[in-house]
């Protein structure tokens, strides 16, 4: 009788053994998740970031930019830009605008267009997001 008792507390403590891995895997992997799509985010926030950015150097720019290219250290991460004034023609640019944190890259490109108000002299260049989409990466 002595031996069947041991046999079976042996099997619970097994039992719990497996359980409690089970659970410090899943925690684990809760936590590596959860921190993948905190980057995902925390890099689409740095490429809107960089839209906003580029916006407002060709506001300041009197549309003179061709070709502009720009890279920071931003929230924790990385962000680069280009502006080509070029491509679309007259009164447009599409900016690429690229965050990176950790492992993350989200790319963001936005044709952009001067605004009517952007032609008067005392309101300065206004721009204004045509279209936006993310680039796969």
């Amino acid at each position: 009788m002595g031996s069947s008792k041991g046999v079976l507390l042996s099997g619970v403590a097994l039992v719990i053994g497996f359980y409690m891995l089970g659970i410090k895997k899943s925690d684990r992997l809760t936590a590596e998740i959860a921190e993948g799509r905190a980057n995902d985010v925390q890099s689409l926030n740095i490429a809107q970031s960089g839209i906003r950015f580029a916006i407002n150097s060709l506001a300041t720019s009197n549309f003179s930019i061709t070709s502009s290219e720009s890279s920071s250290s931003l929230f924790g991460g990385t962000l680069s830009y280009t502006i080509d004034g070029v491509t679309l023609g007259p009164g447009w640019a599409r900016i690429t605008s690229t965050g990176v944190v950790g492992g993350s890259r989200v790319t963001l490109v936005a044709d952009v267009q001067q605004t009517l108000a952007g032609q008067k002299k005392d309101r300065g260049n206004m721009w204004q997001v045509a279209k936006i989409y993310t680039q796969p990466s």
